[in-house]
């Protein structure tokens, strides 16, 4: 007879006990007879299937399978076990999506009639964690073998656990070959600071073995020998129940190649600093100098400077560096050599061009070196040009490593710097050669003036003897005053004469005129003449006037004098002293004459002329014919011409009748008119080349006024040119990100890194504010990081993140300084999310254990001790579960390794579905895991412990076609607030402690069990 659906709930009906656990069970439980046909399900199985609107589930439970086939292999399993457990398949769900769900069927006989029990669970989620973990194991795998450092698991004695594929690549070693030694094995046998490599090892993984992290410096040796510069990174880390220490090698060999060219680039700006004040020094003490800065900027042992002559055929050596000279057992050398009887040196000026040999001794253009000549391993040297022709030949040699192109940019550029302050101190001795022969014409004049003046002094002499004789001739000197007044009017002189015994002075219109006194001024008198002399130059005009009254009896002066509009002019004076026949001085007669203008040209001119000596800008000065009335030095040099050639000539002879009708002819027009006119063109200059010159065109009185110029000065900015293009060139081909801003937080200019890291335009992140593409989050940081670069700081790696076009974050590293006087901001910025990236995810891989994807050891003790606090804290219970896989050994010897791995695998699986999200567990040893049960008492503990133990007892592993089951034994301890804290067992130690003396004990007394202390 048929049971039907309601045959068994009469059944059910009857028996109080088995209803209520039918109906109550958390479980979803569905019976069926064996063709399929539903005799009864519980509110769990509906729930799960989707019918809770009073619908019953389907006649027969085959309509929920999603594969019908399935069925037929669950009748066979009954049939050969008689029971299922633990078999996955996939339901449909009333609304038709799929449900991943594990069931388990036993076969009842009721009224002789058999029926299946089913029980349902719902995996789905399950599986997706499962994928979603193995995608997450693949990818930490993935970050591990992509990491750009080397990675190692060392022992106490060093011994290499494990390692990634970097490592292997950097000590050139399969992984079998570095599993089988010591890190040591690998190390040279003593650091550069002469540290011995064990004994630093060693004493700092038992450093690191007490807790310690640890990072230095460190000299790494390769398989080929040579020695790699690192810096290493010691830090331990718990595998099972040992701990280890995990190794990290940052390979720091490019930094170091940078941080060593900054080096030598300071080295050289400090040189060329100190060469630039070493102008008063001589020519041998600056060679000496230079010589000694490029042996330490090249990390040279020797080196040497040759001078060419001008035709290039003879060496002439000027300097040995110091290191020489003690090595040197030569007995003679010559200090001249010919350039074709030298050898390999000599090959820089033969090619024109640098020459590096970084092996000396088996170079076959070398014809050997005298003996007791220092040995020569490496060797490298430039020829120095001024314009297109050799002048120095500058080498080094002995470099403990290859010479390179930067050694060649680092002497040439010394060698110019050296080169241009001994131009500059020739040219200075020329100017001072100058000076003396001038200074030797003066004094020749000033001896001609001085004969001039003792023959003036006789004819003064001459004059008082005639003085008798005046009367005679006064009439006639009467009527040559008036000739002689208009002769002074027309030269500007002024004529006054003083009666020293009156005090009475007698001054000419033009005298008053000089002095700016009107005729309303009243009685000319000393004190009014006083009150017109610059206070500074009164006593000595004083002092000159009374010393030619008292002896001389000639005066020649001259002074300031102070117009009542404080307008200073200048006063040249001449004057003659009567005696009469006893020798007593009775009048002064003279002349004023105002040198104003003359003065302050001559002033002018000569300021004029010291600048245009020295200045490397190339000076010409042109009359109205447009014909060269003056060159300086530096003209004749660009042009390689003689002054004479110059001086006279037209313009357009030099320049070419062209360029001249172009631009400069326009140009002399209009300074002559006035203007101050120029230009900047690129030009070709005979001696000089192609340069890029800023010429200026500014009109000149001359002296006497009588006479204009035009003075045209040539600029040459052409390096200014190059370095702009040059510093162009790295700013757009910079991979870093380098912008400036303005204080109102907007793009002044940015180059390409920029858009190939953010995705947006140029355009589009001129219209974007700084701060508009900032993180919400870090908005406030940045805030703060610009107050700071505002007030004069400057900001290093200051990390935020940045919107991509596409609404993606990237995080971004700033390096910024402020301009307070132009309101600006010089960024570099450097993209570091990848890094960001990694770390974040290494230090998930640090918390994880790698094989199974649960907590390592050490992040669960961590999480452990933070929910033990909160215990201690707040009270309740806390109870501990230490598990064991029993006989886990028998596993690996009889199914491989890899089949113990994938069990490990499936425990922590299912430990995972068994436990409460609020739980925390890990793997805390090879086959032996932990678990800290919250929010619940020793009851929810010891069915939540009984539960696992019965659901992995029932899990089925299938490797390879083999089914391979399993058993655990559990410990179990509590505490709770009413246990006494002074207890020895009262910490998390002790909890731990007594969960593994119970997991013991159930080892003991058979396995397979749970064995609790509370």
């Amino acid at each position: 007879m048929e049971l039907s659906s309601a045959d068994f709930q009469d059944l059910l009906n009857k028996n109080d006990l088995c209803k209520g656990l039918f109906d109550s069970s958390p479980e979803a439980i569905v019976i069926t007879a064996p063709d399929g046909y539903v005799v009864a399900s519980n509110l769990k199985a509906r729930e799960l299937l989707g019918y809770l609107d009073g619908a019953s589930l389907p006649q027969n439970i085959l309509e929920t399978y999603c594969n019908p086939a399935e069925r037929c292999q669950l009748l066979s399993k009954l049939s050969e076990h008689g029971s299922v457990a633990g078999l996955e398949l996939d339901l449909r769900h009333k609304n038709g999506s799929t449900i991943n769900s594990r069931i388990n069927v036993s076969v009842v006989s009721i009224n002789e009639q058999s029926l299946f029990i089913t029980t349902l669970t719902d995996i789905t989620k399950l599986r997706a964690s499962e994928v979603a973990l193995r995608k997450s194991e693949e990818k930490f795998s993935n970050i591990f073998e992509a990491s750009p450092d080397a990675i190692l698991l060392l022992d106490k004695d060093s011994r290499i656990f494990d390692c990634n594929k970097k490592a292997i690549q950097v000590f050139g070693s399969s992984k079998e070959e570095l599993l089988e030694n010591t890190f040591l094995n690998f190390s040279p046998q003593c650091q550069p600071d002469g540290q011995n490599s064990r004994e630093l090892v060693l004493s700092n993984i038992s450093l690191v073995l007490s807790g310690t992290q640890l990072y230095f410096p460190w000299k790494q040796q390769l398989k080929d020998g040579t020695l790699l510069d690192c810096e290493v990174s010691f830090r331990p880390i718990k595998i099972g129940n040992e701990i280890l220490v995990l190794c990290i090698i940052c390979d720091y060999t490019e930094r170091f190649r940078a941080q060593k060219k900054i080096e030598l680039d300071e080295i050289r700006f400090e040189a060329l600093y100190n060469l630039s004040k070493m102008r008063d020094k001589t020519s041998s003490e600056i060679l000496e100098f230079v010589l000694e800065a490029a042996v330490l900027i090249t990390e040279s042992d020797i080196g040497y400077i040759y001078f060419v002559n001008e035709d290039e055929t003879e060496l002439t050596l000027h300097a040995w560096s110091r290191n020489v000279m003690p090595q040197c057992a030569v007995v003679e050398y010559p200090v001249v050599y010919k350039v074709e009887n030298t050898g390999l040196w000599g090959e820089a000026v033969r090619l024109r061009r640098p020459t590096i040999t970084n092996d000396y001794a088996n170079c076959s253009e070398k014809r050997g070196m005298p003996e007791g000549h220092v040995p020569v391993i490496r060797h490298m040297n430039i020829p120095l040009f001024d314009n297109d022709r050799i002048v120095i030949l500058a080498g080094v040699g002995n470099k403990s490593s290859d010479y390179t192109q930067e050694d060649v940019n680092q002497l040439t550029l010394l060698m110019e710097g050296m080169w241009q302050i001994l131009r500059r101190k020739k040219a200075d001795e020329a100017l001072l050669h100058s000076y003396e022969e001038l200074e030797s014409k003066v004094l020749k004049r000033t001896e001609e003036l001085t004969a001039a003046y003792e023959n003036l002094k006789l004819n003064n002499e001459q004059i008082q003897r005639e003085v008798k004789q005046r009367m005679v001739v006064e009439k006639k000197l009467q009527e040559n005053a008036n000739r002689f007044d208009l002769a002074t009017r027309a030269g500007g002189i002024g004529v006054w004469e003083r009666h020293l015994v009156s005090k009475k002075s007698i001054w000419d219109a033009r005298m008053r005129e000089i002095y700016n006194i009107g005729l309303d001024e009243g009685e000319l008198s000393d004190d009014l003449w006083q009150s017109r002399v610059h206070p500074d130059d009164l006593f000595e005009a004083e002092r000159e006037i009374q010393s030619a009254i008292e002896r001389s009896g000639h005066f020649d002066s001259e002074f300031r004098i102070v117009w009542p509009n404080g307008e200073i002019r200048y006063i040249k004076a001449s004057a003659l002293v009567s005696y009469d026949e006893s020798g007593k001085p009775q009048s002064m007669s003279g002349i004023n004459i105002d040198i104003t203008e003359s003065k302050r040209m001559e002033e002018g001119l000569r300021r004029y002329e010291q600048i245009i000596s020295t200045t490397p800008d190339l000076f010409s000065l042109v009359n109205s014919e447009c014909k060269y009335v003056m060159v300086n030095d530096a003209y004749l040099n660009g042009f390689g011409r003689a002054r004479e050639s110059f001086i006279g000539s037209h313009i357009g002879d030099v320049i070419g009748w062209e360029n001249f009708k172009k631009r400069s002819e326009p140009m002399i027009k209009a300074a002559f008119k006035g203007e101050t006119v120029g230009y900047k063109v690129w030009m070709e200059i005979p001696i000089m080349g192609r340069r890029f010159m800023s010429v200026t065109y500014q009109p000149i009185d001359s002296l006497a006024g009588e006479e204009r110029f035009v003075a045209i000065n040539g600029h040459d900015l052409t390096a200014l040119k190059i370095a702009e293009k040059d510093r162009q060139h790295i700013f757009e081909v910079s991979i870093d990100m380098l912008c400036v801003a303005d204080f109102n937080d907007s793009f002044i200019e940015l180059n390409p890194a920029w858009s190939t890291t953010l995705g947006w335009s140029t355009e589009e992140l001129k219209q974007h504010k700084l701060s508009g593409l900032v993180h919400p989050e870090d908005k406030g940081r940045t805030l703060e990081i610009k107050k700071r670069l505002f007030s004069g700081e400057s900001v290093h790696h200051f990390e935020n993140r940045y919107q991509y076009k596409d609404g993606s974050w990237k995080w971004l590293s700033w390096n910024c300084i402020a301009d307070l006087v132009r309101k600006q901001v010089v960024a570099v910025v450097r993209d570091v999310t990848m890094q960001k990236k990694m770390m974040e995810e290494l230090k998930t891989l640090a918390n994880t254990d790698s094989l199974t994807g649960a907590n390592n050891r050490r992040f669960f003790i961590e999480k452990a001790k933070l929910e033990f606090e909160r215990f201690k804290r707040y009270g309740g219970t806390i109870c501990m579960i230490m598990m064991d896989i029993d006989d886990f050994k028998n596993i690996n010897d009889t199914y491989g390794h890899d089949a113990g791995d994938v069990v490990l695998k499936e425990l922590v699986r299912c430990c995972r579905e068994t436990l409460r999200t609020t739980d925390i567990f890990g793997r805390v040893g090879g086959e032996e895991f932990a678990a800290v049960l919250v929010h619940g008492d020793i009851n929810t503990a010891k069915l939540i412990a009984e539960r696992l133990r019965r659901k992995l007892k029932k899990m089925e592993v299938e490797i390879n076609g083999k089914v391979i089951r399993f058993t655990v034994s559990i410990g179990l301890a509590c505490l709770s607030e009413k246990d006494n804290p002074s207890d020895n067992d009262y910490s998390l130690e002790g909890i731990l402690k007594q969960a593994d003396r119970c997991l013991y004990k159930a080892k003991q007394e058979g396995k397979d069990r749970v064995v609790w202390k509370l």
